[in-house]
């Protein structure tokens, strides 16, 4: 009777083990679809403002604002990209863990250098000169 009881609460605590990894991934399954539907929306928001930027018609002060709206888009881009790859990160530690192993560098750095990828530092404009500060390098 003991053994019986012992058995349907490892039986229970599996079940809810199964139901908890189920709504988890569905949930991060959502989760992942609406950062990336958010990240296409931005970035076609920003083509958009650039499109409108090269418009030579357009004020100092209408410039001004389409800069600053283009500014705020691709920071919210790039936040979402640091997001992206933290996850990365926090996925190859938890598998790591879970085989007992170390962190190994090859996913650390893996992850940090698809970071760097995808970050302009540096741009080089029409008059031949190297721009590295990051405002103006959103704004050329």
């Amino acid at each position: 009777m003991e053994d019986n009881r012992e058995l349907n609460e490892i039986q229970y605590w599996e079940f809810l083990k199964f139901e908890i990894k189920t709504l988890s991934r569905k949930y991060n399954s959502e989760k992942r679809k609406q950062n990336k539907e958010q990240e296409l929306k931005l970035e076609n928001e920003v083509e958009s403002l650039e499109s409108k930027l090269s418009d030579d018609e357009m004020n100092d002060l209408k410039q001004q604002q389409i800069n600053e709206e283009l500014l705020i888009k691709r920071s919210k881009i790039e936040e979402l990209i640091t997001f992206q790859t933290k996850s990365h990160i926090l996925r190859a530690q938890k598998e790591e863990f879970q085989h007992e192993g170390k962190n190994t560098k090859f996913f650390l750095s893996k992850e940090k250098s698809f970071y760097k990828i995808n970050k302009i530092s540096k741009l080089i404009n029409s008059d031949e000169q190297e721009i590295t500060d990051p405002k103006r390098i959103l704004f050329n």
